[in-house]
């Protein structure tokens, strides 16, 4: 393999691995980490919280947001120098691995505060809500399965 097939062959998985990266960033972005665009948590308001309840929640979640923000915002910077060196005539590939790297660090720091969060409001609820929930999330489940079937089949 030549050098320019090789180099060829190292952007292409770089792009891909990036690719699959920014998919996962576009959806945490667009979705946001709003108690309703975590995955579920938008049933959280379905569970006849109480008030108290419902401030607890929020004020969790503004906490989280502000810790989430800064990292989203580091990730958004990290890709435009990404693509800027992946551009350069010769990338410096110590560079380009550290700034995979430190992407997919923070990206795993994001997931990992949704999750907790979740997991954190879950405790918050009644016996009675937690059931309610899980009946909620066993629907949604079947929902899903159902529709990936169905676009399995019309393929």
């Amino acid at each position: 393999m030549n050098k320019i097939s090789g180099f060829a062959v190292i952007a292409i998985s770089v792009l891909l691995s990036v690719t699959f990266s920014q998919v996962l960033l576009n959806k945490a972005l667009g979705e946001g980490i709003g108690v309703k665009g975590i995955s579920g948590a938008g049933m959280i308001w379905r569970l006849d919280l109480t008030k108290e309840q419902k401030e607890k929640i929020i004020a969790k979640e503004s906490a989280v947001r502000k810790e989430t923000l800064p990292l989203m915002q580091s990730i958004r910077g990290l890709k435009s120098e990404l693509n800027a060196e992946l551009s350069a005539e010769n990338p410096d590939n110590s560079k380009v691995s550290a700034m995979i790297d430190k992407i997919s660090k923070d990206m795993t720091d994001i997931q990992k505060k949704e999750v907790f969060f979740m997991l954190w409001m879950r405790e918050q609820l009644t016996p009675e809500q937690k059931q309610k929930l899980l009946l909620l999330l066993k629907d949604r489940q079947q929902t899903r399965v159902g529709s990936q079937d169905a676009g399995a089949n019309d393929k």
